[in-house]
């Protein structure tokens, strides 16, 4: 008799992620959309300003301006690491959201310091002013969320390396108590408390068969993080095709990760994880971000990495749309789609900047997508809201130097260290001599045909070009 209430006990000690009451997790997705922050990519003339050289404060301490920026002013160049060399708006892959025509496709090539090689992985960050369009970061009792959908092309067309190559992160907040120090000889003087910025989320790791002795190539999502900071390991991807992402807050300061293969709605089906990455307590969140990673020799562009549709929720608190929504009518069916076509990256001089007409927010029982991106537009705080900034300047998210996660050897029994796999340059859109800045690189297989975009830091005022990436895969 006892055995039958012992067994369950025993269970939910071992398996605490298994039986987390369902009240304790908020899907992502739930509640009210932010419709100021939302971008679908079906503007035709959408368009990304590039003004070179990008900053790298991560490793030399420079932000260098001006920096870069969308047509519609949401998406923004990171102060701290930079912004991808191409980002593009191209033809929604197959397989997308049913009547989506457009999609945001990003890739790099040089990732570190303008002008120089590196060698080792480095990353270049796209960030979403959230908080610059409401005025206010997100606190974590109006349950924020992030989704956002994600194409994963075929592994033959992936920069060929053994590691992380793409990550989708949230921008959170919270007060950590810091001790004081006075010199070497009076140390621990006191404690006072600090605000301190973490960056849960997903990267997308690349298992090559030559590292783990698989038959094919597969990827893996990986959870940033437990509350040790270690990345957990989660689904097992092993073909192209949309995958949907998402994240939300809880009050309690938890973050819960969720993801399904396909671009439909999250649901508590897809559930992988909740914890305090870090053991941090989320307080307030700011915004989302993308990285782009790449090995930084000056001639292998990253993987081209397609996304549609990121959006943020509210479920619960005191946010209102800034102006009244239009209702857009929406394709009855999906179309077919075609593979997205190489194109130029977006012209270094400033667009004018589009209006498109606003977006119908969310219902609480149903997410809806918009046709297109709500006009920008600061509001006011609400009176119960923390108003944390009200600079124009971007918010610096600024993951650390050293956070791109190594091959986790739990995502397979054979995975070794993270060790370089010999690249070859993508194939280019068009074949140009390779530069005299590159001689001391590694000698690659493939043609030099890539010219590498910057020799040196330009001055003040030029724009140096930048080489089209390779085709986007079919």
């Amino acid at each position: 008799m006892k055995s039958r209430f012992t067994l369950p006990i025993v269970f939910a000690f071992a398996f605490p992620h298994l039986v987390m009451p369902a009240q304790a997790q908020v899907v992502p997705g739930t509640g009210q959309q932010i419709v100021e922050c939302f971008d679908d990519f079906e503007d035709p003339t959408w368009s990304f300003t590039l003004n070179l050289p990008k900053s790298s404060a991560n490793i030399d301490k420079v932000e260098r301006h001006p920096s870069g920026f969308s047509s519609n002013r949401l998406f923004l160049e990171s102060l701290y690491r930079g912004t991808p060399d191409y980002v593009h708006r191209v033809d929604t892959p197959p397989g997308g959201i049913p009547g989506s025509k457009g999609a945001l496709a990003m890739q790099t090539l040089n990732s570190g310091i303008p002008g120089q090689t590196s060698r080792t992985f480095q990353q270049d960050d796209l960030i979403a002013s959230v908080q610059q369009r409401l005025g206010y970061m997100l606190p974590a009792s109006w349950t924020p969320s992030y989704t956002c959908r994600v194409y994963i092309p075929p592994f033959e067309k992936w920069e060929r390396r053994h590691g992380s190559h793409f990550g989708f992160r949230a921008d959170c907040m919270t007060t950590i108590n810091s001790t004081k120090s006075m010199g070497r000889l009076f140390k621990n003087m006191g404690s006072f408390k600090k605000q301190e910025q973490y960056w849960p989320g997903f990267f997308i790791q690349l298992n090559t068969k030559q590292m783990t002795g698989e038959k094919e190539d597969y990827a893996t999502i990986l959870i940033r993080s437990d509350e040790r900071g270690h990345d957990v390991p989660g689904p097992k991807i092993t073909h192209a095709g949309w995958w949907t992402l998402g994240l939300s807050i809880t009050s309690d300061g938890k973050v819960h990760y969720y993801a399904h293969e396909g671009v439909a709605n999250l649901t508590a089906r897809d559930h992988l994880y909740s914890n305090y990455p870090y053991g941090y307590h989320c307080e307030q969140t700011s915004t989302y971000f993308f990285n782009i990673v790449n090995q930084d020799d000056g001639r292998t562009w990253s993987t081209r990495w397609i996304v549609d549709d990121p959006k943020v929720y509210v479920a619960t608190g005191n946010y209102r749309p800034s102006a009244q929504p239009q209702v857009t009518q929406q394709p009855a069916a999906a179309q077919p789609q075609t593979a997205a076509k190489p194109a130029t990256p977006a012209p270094a001089t400033v667009p004018v900047v589009n209006k498109p007409a606003s977006n119908t927010p969310a219902p609480v029982t149903a997410a809806v997508k918009p046709s297109a991106a709500a006009a920008p537009a600061l509001t006011v705080p609400p009176a119960n809201v923390p108003s944390l900034s009200s600079s124009p300047m971007p918010p610096v998210v600024a993951s650390k130097p050293d956070d791109i996660p190594a091959p986790n050897p739990e995502t397979s029994e054979s995975v070794p260290q993270l060790e370089t796999v010999p690249t070859q340059t993508p194939e280019p859109v068009e074949a140009t001599p390779a530069s005299s800045a590159n001689d001391g690189a590694p000698s690659l297989d493939a043609p030099a045909a890539i010219e590498t975009p910057v020799e040196a830091v330009p001055a003040a005022g030029t724009q140096p070009e930048v080489s089209p990436p390779p085709a986007v895969p079919e």
